[in-house]
């Protein structure tokens, strides 16, 4: 049996490695939100309103996302460019009030549909380099918590498949992570 200097200490130890894994975590977080495009207060809020239950569960997830890796999940469509260069230039402080592209999933992280492919282009041909996407899960496969989350995602028409950094889960109690400071 430990001592109470040697148990302290080693609580002390455990304390400090939960303090450096957080620390490390945020500084990923802080690397993922280096966008030209952010969510504003009245978005996160409409998103929280559509997504989240009673039962403390979520449909939805942010993301950070490139617009090649968007454009890649989702099936290829000819038209694009026509259909983004009649929406005019891209305007990020337009986007931050709009609905966000989203890509509804599966448990497994099938991409089943989307929303926002020509925005995503325009994005693209902006020269943006990341920006929050919204995954989301069908009614019934609401998550708790990230840990339920996919970490890869499977292409809409396809098998391809790209990895995600998962922002935060769309609830209350958390903040906008995308709110331009």
């Amino acid at each position: 049996m430990m001592s109470h200097p040697r148990m302290l200490q080693s609580i002390i130890n455990i304390f400090l490695k939960i303090i450096n894994k957080i620390k490390g975590l945020f500084m990923k977080l802080t690397e993922l939100y280096e966008s030209d495009v952010y969510i504003s207060n009245e978005q996160w809020k409409r998103e929280l309103s559509n997504n989240y239950y009673p039962d403390g569960k979520t449909r939805a997830v942010v993301v950070s996302m490139t617009p090649d890796d968007f454009l890649y999940l989702t099936p290829e469509d000819p038209s694009i460019e026509n259909r983004a260069a009649s929406y005019g230039e891209f305007d990020a402080n337009q986007y931050t009030s709009d609905w966000l592209p989203h890509l509804d999933i599966d448990k497994s992280g099938k991409v089943l549909d989307h929303e926002g492919r020509a925005r995503m282009y325009m994005a693209k041909q902006s020269g943006v380099k990341i920006m929050p996407v919204l995954i989301r899960f069908s009614k019934v496969d609401r998550v708790g918590d990230i840990s339920e989350v996919p970490k890869v995602l499977t292409q809409q028409e396809g098998t391809g498949k790209i990895n995600i950094s998962i922002v935060g889960l769309v609830t209350y109690g958390v903040d906008n992570p995308w709110v331009n400071k």
